[in-house]
């Protein structure tokens, strides 16, 4: 699992977690109408090609995945588990799975 601004390699490509835009998850002890989700901002180096790129992962789901050369990345995990404490940046780990190459 990699952490906020730790380049880390993905099947393929690499991959560096910039940004949380968004962790909207619902806690374990609250009761939510929706599950909620979080978005990152990741940078995607593939050969001398870099790009930008936002990920969303929603527990319990799939979840889509970007386009990237012959595959797609996803973001496949995030820890740690929602709490209605704000949850600081050094403390989220992202897992990501990248199909393709084939």
């Amino acid at each position: 699992m990699a952490e906020l601004e730790q380049r880390i390699y993905v099947d393929g490509p690499w991959v560096t977690p910039v940004d949380v835009l968004e962790d909207s998850r619902c806690p374990a002890d609250v009761q939510c109408i929706q599950a909620g989700q979080v978005r990152l901002q990741v940078k995607i180096e593939l050969g001398a090609r870099t790009e930008n790129a936002v990920l969303t992962w929603r527990p319990g789901d799939e979840n889509e995945g970007v386009h990237v050369a012959d595959g797609q990345l996803r973001l496949t995990d995030v820890q740690p588990a929602p709490t209605t404490a704000q949850i600081a940046d050094a403390s989220y780990r992202f897992k990501f799975r990248f199909d393709g190459g084939f």
